[in-house]
This record gives structure tokens, sequence and C-alpha cells, in this order.
């Protein structure tokens, strides 16, 4: 299934999920910056979890 994908969504699907690296680290080491880390790393969870055939649902931050 990774195989299939683009090699920096890749990387960072590894990196984060199965080395478990932070999330800074990984930013850094792509120089990429945080928030653009951030959105490839959200495009690349969502491609293989529609891959894999799994529903992702929207979480909602509560404001107190």
């Amino acid at each position: 299934m990774l195989n299939g994908m683009d090699e920096l969504q890749r990387l960072i699907l590894i990196r984060c999920y199965i080395d478990g690296k932070r999330d800074m680290a990984i930013a850094l080491e792509t120089n990429y910056g945080i928030a653009q880390y951030k959105r490839i790393k959200r495009k690349s969870v969502i491609e293989l979890a529609t891959r894999v055939g799994v529903v992702v649902k929207k979480q909602f931050d509560e404001v107190s």
C-alpha cells in the first residue's frame, strides 16, 4: 500500500507511525515548515485510509 504513494508521503508516514518520531523532528528532516508538513501528513493519512477503506471523521476540539 505504501509503495503506491508519493515518496514524501511514504517517508512521513513511516517516520511518524512506525519509527515514532515527533512532528517537529520530521519537519526539520524533510526541510518543510511545520504547517506545510502537517498539511502533507494529513493528506497522507487520508490517502492511506482511503486505500485501506477506513472512514476518516474530522475531529473538532471543544472550546471551553
